[in-house]
Parts: C-alpha cells; structure tokens; sequence
C-alpha cells in the first residue's frame, strides 16, 4: 500500500481530467477561464485592431511619412531583449537546486550500493540454504540480507539461531530489498520531500513486521542467542 501511494503521487499530476462536467464545476469554484476563450477573446481583439489600423492608418500613415523624412525614421536594426522576468528567474534557480539535490543524492545512493557490493564481494561464501546464498563477512556486525544474500560476521555463523536464519531468508523471499531500491529511485527524483524519507522508515518497519512474523507463525523459538562482545 506504501508503494502505491508513492506511484500515485507520480502518476496522478500527469493525469488528465475528460469529464466535462467536473472540469466546469471546478473552474467556475475557482472563477477560472478556460483557454480557448481566452484565446478566442484575443483573437477577436487583434482582429478588430487591425481592421482599425487597415482602415485609418492608410491616411495617418501617409500624412506621418510626408511629414517625417525617411532618413530621420529608420527602422531600428536591434531589437532590444526583453529583460528576464522575476517568474522565470526563480523558475532556473528552483531548478538549478533540484538538480544539485538530484546529483547529491543519486551519489549517497550509489555509494550505499557499492558498500553493499563490497560486503559480497570481499566476503567468503559459506553456504547456500532455502535459494539464498550466505556470506560470511566480518566488515559487518550483524545480519544482513541484499537480494538473494545473507550476510552474517562469523560469530553469528557459529551460533545455533533458527529465528535469525528465517527471519533474513524472509527477507530475501519477499523481495523486501527490491521494494527499497524502488523507494530510492523515487527518493532521488522526490529528495525535496520529507514525507519521502518517512515513508522509507515506515516501509523498512513494515518488512522487519513481516519478516518476524515468518518467524512466529509457525511456532519457531523468537528468542535469539547473541555472540559474545
């Protein structure tokens, strides 16, 4: 359900709205004019301007070229720029920040996964029960599980803990690391939005729930013997 909300918040602002009639409602709640009116509004106005201008800028512009000598009304040769309004200057510099805050954030993520990488790579594999492969690996200093690993130092290896085996292989099979690396790709578009990182706190509660009551359910001792510090 937490995924799904996250998705729609990116899907719905691209939606487009075909009932005529809620679309009226709505518009006349906020007073707001549709765009064909006011183009067609426009239209009318330039039209009847230049009917204006046709029809009594043939003599005004006769007698102002008579009075006004060619050489002293040239055209002008540069066309002045307009200078750049407020609207679109803080339009580049929200910009300009999400993309920084974009960069930053796609790098911390990056980094995470190489330190997930590291953790596999420099382990030595130890085992491979219930389709996942253990790691033994003392740069970490508990359980660990990314995609179909299970990452444990070697104290951890050496104790008898039926709940903890289930309780990472759980992990594993329930694709929980999928579902963060989603919420991560979405948190490098979003890293302006708190409710983003809450949401990560709240999905990685909601896997440590699932992942305990595979344990539990069955009737599996929940009680775990911790190695010695």
């Amino acid at each position: 359900m937490l995924l799904l909300i996250v998705a729609l918040a990116f899907i719905l602002p691209v939606c487009r709205v075909h009932n005529e009639s809620l679309v009226n409602d709505v518009r006349s709640m906020f007073h707001i004019t549709p765009v064909s009116t006011m183009t067609t509004n426009t239209t009318t106005l330039q039209s009847l301007s230049d009917e204006t201008v046709t029809a009594g800028g043939s003599v005004a512009g006769q007698e102002a070229s008579a009075l006004i000598p060619a050489e002293e009304n040239p055209l002008p040769d540069v066309v002045e720029k307009e200078p750049m309004s407020t609207g679109r200057l803080v339009s580049i510099i929200l910009f300009a920040v999400w993309c920084a805050g974009f960069i930053y954030v796609s790098a911390s993520k990056m980094i995470s996964l190489r330190a997930v990488r590291k953790v596999i790579r420099s382990g030595r594999y130890a085992d491979r029960q219930d389709e996942c492969d253990v790691i033994e690996n003392d740069y970490i200093s508990q359980p660990m599980n990314w995609m179909s690993y299970v990452m444990m130092p070697h104290e951890w290896l050496q104790k008898e803990n039926a709940a903890v085996w289930k309780h990472e292989m759980s992990h594993a099979h329930k694709a929980h690391s999928l579902d963060l690396l989603l919420l991560d790709l979405m948190q490098v578009f979003q890293w302006f939005n708190p409710v983003m990182f809450l949401l990560q706190k709240e999905l990685e509660m909601i896997h440590e729930y699932q992942a305990d009551r595979a344990v539990l359910e069955p009737g599996a001792d929940g009680r775990v013997t911790l190695p010695p510090r």
